[in-house]
């Protein structure tokens, strides 16, 4: 008698119908600044509002786990402007293998780097990986090669950013170092910039030399108008202006990032660089991660907008379509 009831209880539950929920947890990476540009930290997941579509969405998933690793992708121009450093004590190309090398000293064995370069064309010189070694050799081999003509930083950036989509971890960076010379047409770069949505902190190495200039008089060219209207800007050396640093900062701000001018020619240099360092890892691991199952699955994917509740904030997204998976890189 039980083996039959068992039976026909077996025999029912076939026959009713399976319901399926299919729904997959969107994760949304976050970078919030205050009015200065400084790392908001301490907030918690009732402190942001997030939609979908315009459709408020329950956060299910918070995360704001400081000691969560990281992926850095590393961008050094090795074109001939960085071959030499006006009024500097070395070259660019040094002063930037150099800053590789101290960020390696910076990052945990848990967090994964890869180096990219351009000079006569853009090259991965090392996948994102955690062997500090391979990092090194690949450090060494740029070092040792000879400047180059060719590429520069707006035909690169979009190549670094498809790079960075290889990226294993949820947090994650690009730091680029430039002498910030450059010519073309940004309106493309500004718009795959913005899409990309990784935070692009901008290194520039400078001597005494200044760059990125334009004639008293001379029409404004895209650069001014990718990232938004530059403010009035100051004359500089012989009557020019100089727009690399209003550049590189409207670059770093639209991402979420920032940008440092090191003048290679001054004494406390290194140390600046190195407390630089710091900050930006300290501000990739400060990201939060929020997660929320879509309120309507037929419309998930539609545009998404992040605010906190605290005033005079700034927020910073990278969605994650798909769950970043550990790659257990070597």
């Amino acid at each position: 008698m039980k083996l039959y009831v068992t039976f026909l209880g077996l025999l029912v539950a076939l026959q009713e119908p399976t319901i399926r929920v299919n729904v997959q947890l969107q994760q949304v990476v976050t970078t919030v600044r205050d009015q200065s540009g400084a790392i908001v930290r301490g907030l918690q997941a009732n402190d942001f509002i997030l939609e979908e579509s315009g459709v408020a969405q329950k956060i299910a998933h918070f995360s704001d786990d400081p000691a969560e690793p990281i992926s850095v992708g590393i961008l050094i121009d090795n074109t001939g402007s960085m071959g030499t450093m006006p009024g500097g004590t070395i070259s660019g190309v040094a002063a930037a293998t150099g800053l590789a090398r101290l960020l390696l000293h910076r990052l945990k064995p848990e967090d994964e780097v890869a180096l990219m370069s351009f000079g006569r064309t853009f090259r991965v010189e090392q996948g994102f990986t955690r062997d500090r070694r391979k990092m090194e050799e690949a450090i060494t081999r740029l070092s040792d090669e000879p400047r180059q003509a060719g590429a520069n930083i707006l035909k690169s950036l979009p190549q670094s950013l498809a790079e960075m989509k290889k990226a294993g971890l949820r947090k994650r960076g690009l730091i680029v170092m430039t002498d910030g010379y450059f010519g073309g047409d940004l309106s493309d770069v500004a718009r795959q910039v913005r899409n990309a949505e990784i935070p692009i902190f901008a290194f520039a190495m400078r001597g005494v030399s200044q760059g990125l200039q334009y004639p008293p008089g001379q029409p404004c060219t895209a650069a001014c108008h990718a990232f938004g209207t530059l403010p009035p800007v100051s004359r500089g050396m012989g009557g020019m202006t100089d727009l690399t640093q209003r550049f590189l900062e409207m670059l770093s701000k639209e991402t979420g990032g920032r940008s440092v001018v090191f003048e290679m020619h001054l004494r406390d240099t290194l140390f600046r660089v190195d407390v630089a360092l710091a900050e930006i890892a300290a501000e990739l691991r400060g990201q939060y991660t929020l997660g929320y199952y879509p309120a309507d699955s037929k419309k998930s994917g539609g545009q998404i907008r992040v605010r906190t509740t605290r005033p005079a904030t700034r927020v910073f997204i990278r969605r994650e379509l798909e769950a970043s998976q550990d790659r257990n890189r070597n």
